[in-house]
């Protein structure tokens, strides 16, 4: 069987040479800081390779963000195309998961927190952020975002330019010194 450009299926399956349907059955990857830098849009060339991989595996992509993130920075510059149906999506560090059936996003699963837990992680991160002088009023956005399966802390707010980011917390200490106190709460629903 020949592939597009006249090459064979076993040249289609292979990726920089590697036979991937010999190797693997899915591949994943995180979003922010893996495909693209942090809610900006993967580039013309990642959605390509995406697309080529999606031919030959599954792909599972995560990340902290909610799906609506998935859709701006990865959806959109992808398109619709047949091999989509192998894509998977995991919003919210995986407590949600949505499937392409050929007309549109369905939700597999979606582990809702109730309001009290989202009331609990609110306060646990802004006391720990205000204890550890993380906590700003002069944001980008709110610091704090209720993403239905999780609450996120964002010091300099959701909409934070990259650059931005990059300066505040250069060696990502800051973000491993709050992830590693009482201050980091998982809160799930089950």
């Amino acid at each position: 069987m020949r592939g597009p450009r006249g090459a064979s299926q076993a040249d289609v399956n292979k990726i920089d040479g590697l036979d991937v349907t010999r190797q693997w059955q899915v591949a994943m990857f995180d979003l922010d800081d893996t495909l693209c830098a942090s809610k900006t849009t993967i580039s013309p060339e990642m959605a390509h390779m995406l697309r080529s991989l999606l031919g030959v595996v599954d792909v599972c992509i995560i990340s902290g963000g909610r799906f609506e993130q998935f859709e701006v920075q990865v959806l959109k510059p992808l398109g619709v195309f047949p091999e989509l149906r192998r894509l998977h999506l995991m919003p919210t560090s995986g407590a949600r998961y949505l499937r392409w059936d050929g007309a549109r996003w369905n939700e597999i699963y979606f582990e809702r927190l109730s309001e009290s837990e989202k009331e609990r992680a609110f306060k646990v991160l802004r006391d720990g952020a205000e204890e550890f002088g993380f906590w700003l009023e002069d944001t980008w956005g709110p610091a704090l975002e209720d993403r239905g399966s999780q609450v996120t802390y964002s010091a300099l707010g959701q909409k934070a330019p990259v650059e931005e980011k990059a300066k505040w917390d250069p060696d990502k200490k800051r973000g491993i010194c709050f992830a590693n106190t009482r201050h980091s709460v998982w809160v799930t629903s089950r």
